[in-house]
């Protein structure tokens, strides 16, 4: 095809050929219909078929059902990216695939495979097409995250410029929702004063932005369950965990925030149906717009606390805070009504939270079920779970479904 010294299939000016040029100077070179390289024949080609169908031919030999010359669709991993000016090029695999209309006649789709993205789009015309009809749907998504702020006092001052902080951090919100302490009653008046006495420039500035304070009634925390639940949690641990280790404020800081991460990598439910798929959506996606990520650190929660450096001691914290959020955290998911109700088995392809106590910090291990066994009585309590780790025998009481409430 041209002077150079490469293979058939990486010859741009065989790209730019038609299908049907292309079989025909395969042909006439002599070299494998497979893999384009001479030598043998596609009928003893080691390499596997084309990636469009199951026939043995190279990718680039493939004929659409109906576009017959259509060559300007390839895979990825035969895409000669050295000319980025080929307008041709398509750096994503597609497929072929057959979508049924509402008469049930199938016309031909191309899908466009991006293992990256988590929302499926489909073009205007192709709506049309196959009739589908367009509604309009609203959707509202309610995700518990955690915030966490270390001050020196419990005044009102001091929970001003924690709040400013976490304004700069996280964005100025529309509602505050709080118990009522005497540190944020005091911050609600210091803030109505302010607005009180500011001038009417500012206050028609923040008309639109607003923030609105509500407290639920004395001495009822209970009202509060959507946040108590969280200090609950992270309280209960920090008592353990902390006990009588002395910190300086940066360090404790850094020990706080570190926990934050720990509880907003908690799984809230699947990325998607696919039995194959074991990523999940955590409350870091929200925050960060991914999943939370750390530090690789050695393990220390079997090294002497008094041993070790000021910066080491804060990781062992982090540690052990891990491995009693993560051990605790399934049991605490579980809900003990075996002997009340029934229907609780698990169903393949489910994905599961699966208990491991070996795991470093912010790294769950999550698994899709690949079968359940019975026991005499016909319930199952013991699941067969594929992972990353391979497949997996645990019982119910170290798993726990997803999506969490």
């Amino acid at each position: 095809m041209c002077s150079q010294n490469h293979y058939l299939f990486s010859c741009q000016s065989f790209r730019n050929l038609d299908v049907d040029s292309r079989i025909k100077k395969a042909s006439e070179s002599n070299v494998c219909m497979n893999c384009l390289r001479p030598g043998h024949t596609d009928k003893r080609c080691k390499l596997s078929h084309c990636k469009y169908c199951t026939l043995k031919h190279n990718t680039l030999l493939h004929r659409d059902p109906e576009n017959q010359s259509s060559n300007n669709i390839v895979l990825s991993t035969n895409t000669d990216t050295s000319d980025m000016s080929n307008q041709k090029i398509v750096l994503l695999s597609t497929a072929l695939a057959n979508a049924a209309d509402v008469n049930g006649k199938l016309h031909p789709v191309r899908l466009l495979l991006d293992n990256g993205s988590t929302s499926n789009f489909i073009t205007r015309d192709f709506c049309e097409k196959l009739g589908l009809s367009k509604e309009g749907t609203t959707s509202t998504v309610s995700v518990r995250a955690v915030h966490l702020e270390l001050v020196s006092d419990l005044t009102k001052e001091a929970f001003l410029a924690a709040f400013s902080r976490f304004i700069s951090r996280r964005g100025k919100p529309q509602r505050v929702y709080s118990d009522n302490g005497s540190t944020f009653v005091g911050a609600f008046n210091e803030l109505s004063r302010f607005i009180q006495v500011s001038s009417k420039q500012i206050e028609s500035d923040l008309a639109n932005q607003d923030i609105q304070f509500k407290f639920i009634p004395a001495y009822s925390p209970h009202f509060g369950g959507i946040w108590e639940a969280a200090v609950k949690s992270t309280k209960h641990l920090l008592r353990r965990v902390l006990s009588l280790t002395h910190l300086t404020y940066e360090e404790l800081s850094t020990c706080l925030i570190q926990i934050e991460a720990i509880l907003n990598s908690r799984p809230l439910t699947p990325l998607s149906s696919d039995p194959s798929d074991l990523s999940f959506l955590t409350p870091s996606h929200f925050l960060l717009g991914r999943a939370q990520s750390s530090i690789i650190r050695p393990g220390l929660t079997e090294h002497n606390i008094h041993r070790l450096q000021r910066f080491d001691r804060i990781e062992k914290l982090r540690q052990h805070f891990w491995q009693r959020y993560s051990n605790e955290y399934v049991s605490l998911l579980q809900q003990r009504t075996r002997w009340q109700t029934g229907g609780q088995d698990l169903k393949v392809g489910a994905m599961v939270l699966v208990r491991d106590v070996n795991l470093p910090p912010l790294l769950w291990l999550l698994g899709r079920v690949v079968a359940v066994k019975p026991g005499t009585d016909g319930r199952s309590r013991v699941a067969d779970i594929r992972t990353k780790k391979g497949t997996i025998t645990r019982a119910y009481n170290n798993i726990v479904p997803l999506p969490l409430q």
